[in-house]
């Protein structure tokens, strides 16, 4: 009975020494309040996995975009360099120095005739022509001719195949109020060259006589019974005179 009035008198006095019945109960709430510390943890850690998680999601999400730009930057980097190269008429352009050539400007110049290609892309759409020039001194022509590898798959040709060119004088029915005369010379390559998917070739054609009011078309022959064709000039557009480059003057003047 005094342990418990003394109990009950130290409760009622506040003395501190009685608080040392209280540690039962005091273990009792720390021993509660360890799971709430456990889960504000478990939250930290959650959440520092959730950040990890998300941070690497991130990193994956930027390397998916930085390869679909450089995917698509280089699509558009190859389409460009595609057009550039279609667009290209600088192989086997210029003016070659033959032998018929040399021979025309052995007693002094000798006139280099030359015309617009209106239409440098054939009807088909097999080759392309240009760099068309023409001496009459020695009926000598010469004109470049392109044309895309596609070609040996739609002709069912090896790609060694060598197509055959040829130069045709008007090439209609002359008419009874205005005749035209007509001509079929061959053309025959003197330099080749490949770049990419296109073939290239310079064409040499001997024995020419034409004339302003002329027309003048280059056939390609692709198969038996099948052929394209391409107008070098119009018989509506005079012939322009070359001035010739001094690297030409140089070389066939032997100089």
């Amino acid at each position: 009975m005094r342990k418990e009035e003394f109990n009950q008198d130290a409760r009622e006095n506040g003395d501190e020494d009685s608080s040392r019945k209280d540690v039962p109960e005091i273990a009792d709430e720390i021993r509660q309040d360890a799971p709430e510390e456990k889960d504000v943890a478990g939250s930290t850690t959650a959440a520092r996995r959730d950040f990890q998680d998300e941070k690497k999601g991130g990193g994956i999400g930027k390397i998916v975009k930085w390869s679909a730009l450089v995917i698509m930057y280089s699509i558009i980097c190859l389409f460009i360099i595609r057009c550039c190269m279609a667009a290209d008429r600088s192989k086997f352009s210029g003016l070659k120095a033959t032998d018929a050539l040399k021979a025309a400007w052995a007693d002094g110049e000798s006139e280099i005739l030359t015309s617009k290609i209106e239409k440098e892309n054939s009807d088909r759409g097999y080759f392309t022509a240009y760099g068309f020039y023409y001496n009459p001194e020695s009926g000598e022509v010469q004109f470049a001719v392109r044309w895309n590898r596609s070609a040996y798959t739609y002709t069912a040709m090896e790609e060694d195949h060598e197509f055959e060119f040829y130069l045709l004088l008007n090439g209609e029915e002359p008419s009874e109020a205005e005749p035209l005369p007509t001509a079929v010379w061959p053309a025959r390559a003197v330099d080749s060259d490949s770049m990419s998917m296109y073939r290239y070739r310079k064409m040499l054609v001997e024995g020419v006589e034409a004339g302003d009011g002329d027309k003048l078309t280059v056939v390609m022959k692709l198969r038996d019974g099948y052929e394209d064709q391409l107008v070098l000039k119009y018989a509506e557009l005079p012939f322009k005179t070359y001035e010739p480059k001094k690297s030409f003057l140089k070389e066939v003047r032997g100089q």
